[in-house]
């Protein structure tokens, strides 16, 4: 008889433990849920019609945060600046590194990041450079779809960007 009652009083322990432990489960499942991760990066300071949501924005920060810290400034936008090869120039050769977003009028979002600066010699000097210079080695650099978040690499990291007078951002071989 003691056994039994030594038995029972084990189960009652045990059951008791359970629904301890099943409530510190559901509590945590529950905190993990609604848990958001902070991401603060400076671009939200500039209001983006093209980034729709925090999701979005995170998945462009865990993309480019391994490469660099989120410091951004909007250098140039078509829209604001007006939508020119020399103006994209004026405002973005020499800096870095550089996130391109770009928003189709048939409503494609895509665009992507280089840690290499865009640069357009003047145009006599580009006329004679061999277009193997144009491209530019990033092996950091890649393409990104906003619509399907989803990024890309090139497929020759040597030539992962075109830098030239005559194109906006280029991503890719162009020789």
């Amino acid at each position: 008889k003691q056994t039994i009652t030594s038995l029972l009083n084990e189960l009652t322990l045990l059951k008791q433990q359970n629904i301890m432990l099943t409530s510190k489960l559901s509590l945590l499942e529950s905190t993990i849920q609604t848990a958001q991760p902070k991401v603060t990066p400076l671009f939200l300071s500039t209001p983006s019609s093209i980034i729709t949501s925090q999701h979005e924005l995170i998945q462009l920060a865990t993309w480019i945060y391994p490469h660099n810290p989120l410091k951004a400034t909007l250098l140039y936008r078509a829209t604001r600046d007006g939508d020119s090869i020399q103006t994209f120039h004026s405002k973005c050769d020499d800096q870095t590194p550089t996130l391109t977003i770009i928003h189709t009028t048939t409503n494609k979002r895509f665009g992507g990041y280089t840690e290499r600066p865009w640069q357009s010699p003047n145009f006599a000097f580009s006329r004679v450079i061999n277009n193997s210079t144009k491209n530019r080695p990033d092996p950091n650099a890649f393409i990104f779809s906003l619509d399907l978040l989803t990024k890309y690499h090139t497929s020759d990291e040597h030539k992962s960007i075109w830098s030239s007078f005559d194109h906006g951002p280029s991503f890719g071989d162009y020789s």
